[in-house]
């Protein structure tokens, strides 16, 4: 599953931030302009059985990744950062038709944050 922030279409490419998530762990933050996939942070989290609290904070440039309010990730995007889109979440099958995928996702906020929510690395 990816959860998509600021996910939209810019000069005709799909553009995103994206924070990927398996059954069982949180394993990257990346990026996407049109065909170009790049890793910004590589995230090794063992999501153990039961709810967790996942939260994205993104500001200017500026990303963080929490779990259980831990830090996952912090990363600052100098190179072209993408600075508006939608919020959005994706699941795939990561190209194994034949794989049932299920996520549960509940009390989704979207609050408005200021440059002292987030933390630069």
């Amino acid at each position: 599953m990816h959860a998509n922030i600021r996910q939209g279409v810019i000069d005709e490419e799909w553009t995103r931030y994206l924070v990927g998530i398996s059954q069982t762990n949180i394993y990257t933050l990346g990026k996407q302009v049109g065909k170009d996939f790049q890793t910004l942070a590589e995230i090794d989290f063992d999501l153990k059985e039961g709810w967790h609290t996942m939260e994205i904070r993104s500001y200017d440039n500026l990303i963080n990744v929490y779990i259980d309010d831990q830090v996952l990730a912090e990363y600052k995007d100098t190179d072209n950062p993408i600075s508006s889109g939608k919020l959005g979440f994706e699941v795939h099958t990561g190209g194994v038709p034949e794989l049932v995928t299920e996520y549960l996702i509940d009390d989704v906020e979207i609050k408005v944050i200021s440059s002292g929510d987030v933390s630069s690395p």
